[in-house]
């Protein structure tokens, strides 16, 4: 009975390492779907990335659409699948994708997930309460772009009905660590939610369209 026990323990053991290996190398596993549909500015993408108007649409959809196929929790894979679809025009299309990459902890899913929800348009109403939970998750997780796109939308006061994300009462404590850096910074300014600044130009968060190379609407 021991050596039954032992036996077990050891096939457990083998089918958790390789399957821990395994997961490993296709994290690091440059795919079809990596080539025709990685972000240039994905901190966590393996390619040099692709603009949407380099993007062959046709042929990244089903690259990807196999590559998530093949391993549906595949972060990196579902990210770029709600990408290529949302560029599409098939916003709503997208979501589950974007929400499976965003649910495993991929930064640059959950900023995007957020950054959606800002836009009107594509079949996704404006939840500017749900992008800020989102980037305060992505902004914990250093994901560089949550760091532009979360002051600038609080500065214009789009987060006033949404305390809850920023007091962060009841957070994790990296997105109340987030939600801290983003008070410091800006309410010490005069720039909180009553201000006058409220309505501030871009220019003067020194967030310029021409500042935010990739990240201009519709470039996500």
């Amino acid at each position: 009975m021991p050596k039954l026990r032992n036996r077990a323990a050891t096939f457990i053991k083998t089918c958790l390492a390789g399957l821990l290996l395994g997961s490993a190398s296709l994290a690091a596993a440059v795919t079809e779907c990596d080539r025709l549909a990685g972000h240039k500015l994905d901190p966590d993408s393996v390619v040099a990335g692709i603009s949407r108007s380099g993007m062959d649409m046709q042929a990244a959809e089903k690259a990807c659409r196999e590559a998530v196929a093949a391993y549906p929790a595949h972060a990196r894979s579902n990210y770029q699948l709600g990408r290529v679809l949302y560029y599409s025009g098939r916003g709503k299309e997208s979501l589950p994708y974007l929400e499976v990459a965003a649910d495993a902890g991929y930064p640059q899913a959950i900023f995007v997930l957020g950054f959606v929800k800002t836009l009107d348009g594509d079949g996704i109403p404006v939840d500017y309460c749900g992008a800020a939970d989102l980037w305060l998750k992505s902004a914990a997780l250093d994901h560089p772009w949550t760091g532009v796109y979360l002051p600038w939308e609080y500065l214009q006061g789009n987060f006033a009905d949404c305390d809850r994300a920023f007091q962060c009462r009841s957070a994790a404590p990296g997105e109340t660590r987030a939600g801290e850096r983003v008070r410091r910074r800006f309410r010490g300014q005069g720039r909180g939610h009553a201000g006058p600044a409220r309505q501030a130009p871009r220019s003067q968060a020194g967030l310029s369209t021409t500042s935010i190379p990739g990240y201009q609407r519709g470039s996500q």
